[in-house]
């Protein structure tokens, strides 16, 4: 998809990964506020792809079922987490919080982690609109993926590694539903059932 706008694709891909690797968020954080982007905007392949990494990073089966029937009580969700909630509702509804509610997310989180937050709400907000727009194919919803069951969802996930937090499929043709090896450090497009890999030192 992204590869048919290859310098404003190539900046948004070097965006995501920023997000998901570079930022001070926390990691279990950061996916719960994906989850709920994800199913506020009804970004399928967003959800099943985070939900994925979401429970590499500590997200509990509970919380994700909570998320996707868009709730937060307090006995699943923290303070903070539950004020990033609200953080993004608002900015989803209106493209701001308001003021109780920001000096609230202040309170909780630094000024970096602030602004991280909001570039994060708004990166996928952004490309959830765009997948719709676009009509690029997202997996099914089904409870075989949201349980992580099966091949097709190993050969579309993100993979942690101990290099870094996220490793990209590395293949440039139809996947097939195999699963691939990975490098760390790489830039990845995600089309029609087609993973591109561009590794970091390819130039």
């Amino acid at each position: 998809m992204l590869a048919h706008a290859p310098a404003a694709g190539g900046s948004a891909l070097r965006l995501v990964f920023a997000l998901l690797t570079e930022t001070a968020l926390d990691p279990k954080l950061r996916e719960l506020v994906i989850l709920q982007v994800a199913q506020r905007l009804d970004g399928q392949y967003i959800w099943v792809q985070h939900v994925a990494i979401a429970r590499t990073v500590g997200v509990s089966d509970a919380q994700i079922a909570a998320l996707e029937r868009r709730e937060a009580p307090s006995d699943l969700f923290t303070e903070r987490e539950r004020m990033a909630f609200v953080f993004a509702d608002e900015v989803l509804d209106t493209c701001r919080a308001a003021d109780d509610t920001f000096r609230a997310v202040r309170e909780l989180l630094s000024p970096r982690k602030t602004v991280e937050l909001a570039l994060l709400i708004g990166y996928f907000r952004m490309i959830s609109g765009l997948m719709t727009t676009l009509d690029v194919d997202g997996l099914p919803r089904t409870d075989s993926y949201r349980d992580g069951g099966g091949d097709r969802q190993a050969a579309y996930q993100w993979r942690p590694c101990n290099r870094s937090s996220v490793h990209w499929p590395d293949t440039d043709e139809p996947l097939g539903w195999r699963g691939r090896s990975c490098r760390c450090g790489g830039v990845v497009m995600l089309g029609r059932r087609v993973v591109r890999h561009r590794s970091r030192d390819a130039g």
